[in-house]
């Protein structure tokens, strides 16, 4: 045992044998391990509990619980909102190319036909490969036979010939024809009943199968013979 180790043991045991109080003794052998008196330790644990439960914000270190639930709630909604904005943009579009390729097969049945049916004659409702209301024929401008009808969910068309093996589809399959009617006029020739005409009622919708983004188009159109009835 040292000198000084013993020095404090007697210490202990006698305070008034020449020794330092005990108190003295055990401050002075805290200080010596860590620096710190009793009274010291004491106020250090006191300021810093104070400071980690401090309410002013330059002492907030973290988030609360509260706070973190009301951060992910806000975040949750904010992207929920996005995804439902994101699929409504992504079926409006859709809706939108689907009305574009049912107005665009629409339009080019319609003029194909009309731009033919201008320059020719002899208009008939026939039953070559439709039913009645469905088909026309007639005569080109060079004498050619010229047939369209419907046939199924498409409009067909029969180039110098009445055989139906040889029709052509002139719609595209991204279109269904739900309704194609003709109605002719004025084909008896002579001058009492006017010039010839064809009158033609197309209805098209788009072949998406998703009802909610169904587009159709709607479309009529009268044709008169440019040739004169006489």
């Amino acid at each position: 045992m040292t000198q000084n180790a013993k020095r404090q043991y007697q210490s202990k045991r006698n305070p008034a044998a020449g020794g330092t109080p005990r108190f003295f003794v055990f401050r002075s052998a805290f200080s010596a391990s860590n620096g710190f008196t009793p009274l010291e330790t004491f106020a250090t644990k006191k300021r810093l509990s104070h400071f980690a439960y401090s309410k002013d914000k330059k002492f907030l270190t973290g988030f609360t619980l509260l706070e973190m639930i009301v951060a992910i709630g806000i975040f949750s909604l904010i992207a929920v909102a996005a995804i439902g904005i994101t699929l409504a943009a992504v079926q409006a579009q859709r809706k939108a190319a689907n009305l574009q390729v049912v107005q665009d097969n629409a339009r080019f049945g319609l003029e194909l036909m009309t731009k033919e049916l201008r320059t020719g004659s002899a208009y008939r409702l026939t039953t070559f490969c439709g039913i009645s209301g469905e088909e026309v024929s007639f005569l080109t401008f060079t004498g050619a036979v010229r047939v369209y009808y419907k046939s199924g969910n498409s409009l067909m068309r029969l180039v110098g010939t009445t055989n139906c093996a040889s029709a052509i589809s002139f719609i595209g399959g991204d279109a269904i024809v739900t309704l194609a009617k003709f109605r002719v006029g004025g084909e008896v020739l002579g001058p009492t009943d006017g010039q010839p005409w064809v009158s033609i009622s197309l209805s098209v919708r788009s072949a998406d199968p998703d009802q909610s983004l169904e587009s159709r188009a709607n479309i009529q159109t009268t044709v008169v013979a440019r040739l004169r009835d006489l």
